[in-house]
């Protein structure tokens, strides 16, 4: 497609940054959501729900990382956008919520609190591996280091 071509959809550059990074948050909650109805399907521990989650996550941010590094802190996000990106973090909470609840023995409010601090940390941790171009540590450890603490404050 040429770049006028492009402009007859988008105003201007921002306007098609803020469409990648809608779609990249999208395609996340989508990708996350595959992995916890899988989980679901064939049962198992919290741990492994955990594991399944940084690995897509890892996964998703490790396809381009040069386009999400730009997307995540250069992109200009109007209002509506950003309250849009949040209703996607906020559902992804909720159902990591939902399933604390039916896995331990926590109450509504600490299952909501306990997910919103996972899927920050887990958030954060993924960030921070991915934007290293040679991390310390192997994806594949990684992931089982992410998941066993979060793991470990998941479930008291």
């Amino acid at each position: 497609m040429s770049v006028g071509s492009l402009y007859q959809y988008f105003p201007n550059k921002d306007a098609i940054l803020v469409e990648l990074m809608v779609g990249h948050i999208a395609d996340g909650g989508d990708r996350v959501r595959s992995a916890v109805d899988g989980w679901r399907v064939e049962g198992g521990d919290m741990d492994v729900l955990i594991e399944r989650i940084v690995e897509v996550l890892l996964g998703l941010h490790r396809e381009q990382p040069r386009l999400h590094q730009i997307l995540m802190t250069r992109v200009p996000l109007p209002p509506d956008v950003a309250a849009r990106i949040e209703a996607i973090e906020v559902a992804m909470v909720g159902e990591l919520a939902e399933l604390l609840g039916q896995v331990t023995d926590l109450g509504a409010e600490d299952a909501v609190v306990r997910a919103a601090m996972a899927a920050s940390a887990i958030n954060a941790m993924v960030h921070q591996q991915v934007a290293r171009p040679e991390p310390p540590i192997p994806d594949v450890l990684f992931a089982a280091e992410t998941t066993r603490l979060v793991t470990g404050y998941l479930v008291p």
